[in-house]
């Protein structure tokens, strides 16, 4: 994924699915290329880079 992407992700009011390293995550916000995400499943907070993260359930 992209920065511009992520952007685009959170300014919708859609719900959009995205994964890192497989597992769900929701998007918080945005620091140039590194995202700050919530893990879904664990509700554990973390930064990635915006290239690590995948929209919809690919792998």
């Amino acid at each position: 994924m992209n920065s511009a992407r992520v952007k685009e992700i959170l300014a919708s009011s859609d719900s959009i699915e995205v994964r890192f390293k497989g597992s769900p995550v929701w998007i918080e916000s945005l620091d140039g290329d590194r995202a700050k995400v919530q893990a879904i499943d664990s509700k554990r907070r973390f930064e990635v880079m915006v290239h690590q993260l995948v929209e919809g359930k690919q792998m």
